[in-house]
């Protein structure tokens, strides 16, 4: 089942459908824990009706916004992406280019959790793993 999850976390880098696409894999219940970016709304989102609302908030933020995977790796009930983000600020125009390191945690091929943080090592470290 994990390089299903593999392949899952991979086919989201790849898409370039509606948004919705994305949504279903998600459970119900998911928690989105952005506490270790450095957005204004940084926080944890429970549930799929708050991802939906900050999620939709974050890319509206953005004129242009891409990620790309460079890796995604399995972590036992999880996967990490070792990601790049590029995109330029609606309001401030300000462009950002700087990696990102998702981790995707599964339950039933939903995701259950998805935490955001700045490296590797944390992203390792948040599912009990290191370098």
């Amino acid at each position: 089942m994990s390089q299903e999850n593999v392949e899952i976390v991979r086919g989201i880098y790849r898409a370039t459908g509606p948004e919705e696409d994305f949504y279903a894999i998600l459970d119900e219940d998911i928690e989105w824990d952005a506490t270790n970016t450095r957005a204004p709304d940084a926080g944890v989102y429970r549930g799929l009706p708050a991802f939906k609302r900050a999620y939709g908030a974050w890319r509206s933020a953005w004129d242009c916004y891409e990620v790309t995977a460079d890796e995604v790796m399995e972590a036992g009930d999880s996967v990490v992406a070792i990601t790049r983000q590029r995109g330029r600020g609606r309001q401030s125009g300000i462009s950002v280019d700087q990696p990102m390191v998702a981790v995707y945690t599964f339950r039933n091929r939903k995701v259950v959790r998805f935490g955001v943080y700045a490296t590797k090592a944390e992203a390792l470290e948040a599912v009990g793993l290191s370098e």
